[in-house]
């Protein structure tokens, strides 16, 4: 058995891509899983690492303050073009916005810094490309709204 997000066509996909899959049941609740792409992937314009490594903390901010009782992992993608978020689902919540969670990144300053007490390689951040990416998975998103995926 393999990750659902290894049979999707890469050479298809349109960015910034945004989708919400069933990956388990827990008891009562569900465990979704977003596939959250902002780069093209294959095409060599890729999250430096710096970046993807800023862009996991602000989302990880967001997503534990906002919902720490339904969050259960903030992970960056292998190939730097997103991340993949997996949440609890309630019988009658809707799925977590995701949009939400890009919008209030790009407010957020990351101040505090990470430290070496709080980050396992706090000397490696760039905000100002994180929140380039940011605005522009934004722009694209607001222009075509109808291109969030909510399959839950």
């Amino acid at each position: 058995m393999k990750p659902p997000s290894f049979d999707k066509d890469h050479t298809k996909m349109t960015v910034p891509f945004i989708e919400h899959r069933p990956a388990n049941i827990v008891g009562n609740k569900m465990i979704v899983k977003v596939d959250l792409r902002l780069k093209q992937p294959n095409q060599g314009d890729y999250i430096s690492p710096a970046a993807l490594h800023s862009i996991e903390h602000l989302l990880a901010q967001y997503m534990y303050r906002y919902k720490a009782d339904q969050i259960i992992d903030v992970s960056p993608m292998g190939c730097r073009t997103g991340f993949y978020i997996s949440y609890l689902k309630g019988t009658r919540e809707e799925p977590m916005k995701i949009v939400t969670a890009l919008e209030w990144a790009l407010k957020q300053s990351l101040t505090p810094i990470p430290t070496e007490k709080n980050c396992g390689n706090y000397r490696e951040h760039n905000l100002e490309e994180a929140k380039e990416v940011i605005r522009e998975a934004l722009r694209i998103l607001k222009s075509e709204p109808t291109r969030e995926y909510w399959n839950v």
